[in-house]
Formats: structure tokens, C-alpha cells, sequence
């Protein structure tokens, strides 16, 4: 069983990340807001990937005590997560959850490390994290809706890099009984 880092969003925060998230599927670009990589519910609902994404930076925000970035790209999502670090999203429930970076995404960014956190409903669970220069190490190309890079999350170091006041501050994963 994969060790976690939860966090539950307040009702308020779900709410935040569904107005962030469709804001940041509808600024995009038509062609590729319907050209996208698949991940959605359904057809009709182009904008979930954006707020499970949503969800899980509005989670770190809040263990790290930062802000998420409000700036929305007709082009692409958005510019960063978060200074240097890249947080993917995923919904697989089971062990065997992935990171995935779509290869045009890697081409345009450079973080020094990548998160991976599960989201359902209104929980958030970080799956752990991996630097570039590891990832880049472990990574497999792989192809769900898109071509991608892949590191499974078995893989991940249990703790949370975030970078503040110019230095890398560290935030293990913590046992929980429940949320």
C-alpha cells in the first residue's frame, strides 16, 4: 500500500477549484481545449483535468503555506505551479498510479522536482515526489491519450519539496489515522 500525505478541501477550497480550474480550461486556446490529451470525464466536461489539478495545488498550497497561481494562458495552463516544482494529478485509487508528463509539457518546463498527488471527490493525496534529474533517470515512454513520460509512484520519495526564501524547505509524509 503507497504511503500517503492527505488533505481534505474544505468546501470552500472545492468550490475555488472548480471556478480556477474551468477559468483555466475556457482561457484556452479552442483548438486546444478540444484537442486536448483525453483526460476528462467526459466529452462534455473538458475542464475536470483542470480542476482535479486545481485541487491537488490548492493541497500543497496549503501544507507549504503559499499561493496558488491565478494567471491563466491561452496557450497552455498555466506558467508554474509553483516556483520550481511541477505537481501532476491522477485519480487512480490502486498502487500502481503513475506520473505522467506529456513530452510537449516536458519540452516547455524545467522544474527541479515533480509531485504526484491522487484526487477524489475533495480528498488529496500526495503520492510523493521525484527531482528532474531522477526522473529523467527512471522515466518510460508511455502513451495514454497523449505521448508521455512515466514514473510510477512506488518510486517517489514520501516527502514534499518546496522551495522558499530562496532555499529548499522539506516536508516529510507523516503516518495519519484518517482525516
Amino acid at each position: 500500500m503507497l504511503e500517503t500525505l492527505d488533505y481534505l478541501l474544505s468546501e470552500d477550497e472545492a468550490m475555488l477549484a472548480e471556478t480556477v480550474g474551468r477559468k483555466r480550461c475556457e482561457t484556452k486556446n479552442e483548438n486546444i481545449r478540444f484537442n486536448d490529451s483525453g483526460y476528462h470525464k467526459d466529452n462534455s466536461d473538458r475542464s475536470y483535468p483542470h480542476i482535479i489539478g486545481i485541487k491537488s495545488e490548492i493541497a500543497y498550497a496549503a501544507i507549504t503555506h503559499q499561493t496558488i497561481d491565478m494567471n491563466f494562458f491561452s496557450d497552455h495552463g498555466d506558467e508554474s505551479d509553483f516556483k520550481h516544482v511541477e505537481i501532476k494529478s491522477c485519480t487512480r485509487m490502486d498502487d500502481n498510479a503513475e506520473l505522467l508528463v506529456k513530452v510537449s509539457e516536458y519540452k516547455r518546463k524545467q522544474p527541479t522536482y515533480y509531485i504526484l498527488a491522487r484526487v477524489k471527490d475533495n480528498l488529496v493525496q500526495f503520492l510523493g515526489s521525484i527531482s528532474r534529474k531522477n526522473f529523467d533517470i527512471r522515466k518510460s515512454e508511455v502513451t495514454h491519450f497523449a505521448y508521455n513520460y512515466c514514473v510510477p509512484a512506488l518510486v517517489l520519495a514520501k516527502w514534499l519539496p518546496c522551495y522558499k526564501n530562496d532555499k529548499w524547505v522539506r516536508y516529510d509524509f507523516k503516518p495519519t489515522k484518517g482525516i
